[in-house]
């Protein structure tokens, strides 16, 4: 069941943030849902969930995109691994934990999504245009994150599939 879900808001996540257009004046940065998704399953659900989520919406990121296949994946599993690394150190459940967690998981994972892509030859990006993309991301990953974790949250709670040691 666990795994029905994920899918469905992967692929709910997807249609949504396919619809919503980049911001100009954040450096055409997009709105992360499907990696606020991730985050969301990084924070608040199992290892393995949150390592299967991050992949597919990566892939799905990836298909969405212009970006070579698996250079999402690849970043958007560090970045959980990451935040799944650390969940145990903060209140999950928290909107400033959300706020910090998106805003400097999507940096990173835009900033290493810049690297990759630079240093291969795929994009040739000023300094300026990198600077301000970055910003955008940190802006638009601090929003998307706090938005989105209540909502799926929310969604877990209704469907009953709510892990014991996440209870408050």
């Amino acid at each position: 069941m666990n795994g029905l879900v994920m899918i469905a808001v992967l692929f709910f996540g997807a249609l949504v943030q396919s619809v919503l257009p980049p911001l100009r004046i954040l450096g055409f940065a997009s709105w992360p849902v499907l990696f606020s998704l991730a985050v969301y399953f990084g924070l608040a659900r199992q290892r393995v969930e949150a390592l299967c989520a991050a992949f597919l919406a990566g892939l799905l990121q990836d298909s969405l995109s212009f970006i070579p296949l698996g250079f999402s994946s690849l970043s958007y599993c560090v970045a959980v691994w990451i935040v799944f690394r650390f969940r145990n150190e903060v209140f999950i459940r928290a909107w400033v934990t959300h706020l910090i967690f998106g805003a400097l998981a999507n940096f990173g994972v835009i900033l290493a999504l810049a690297i990759m892509l630079i240093g291969m030859g795929f994009v040739r990006l000023p300094w300026t245009l990198l600077v301000w993309k970055l910003a955008g991301g940190l802006v638009l990953g601090a929003v998307t994150v706090s938005v989105v974790y209540p909502m799926a949250d929310h969604l877990y709670s209704f469907l009953g599939l709510e892990y014991q040691d996440q209870k408050a």
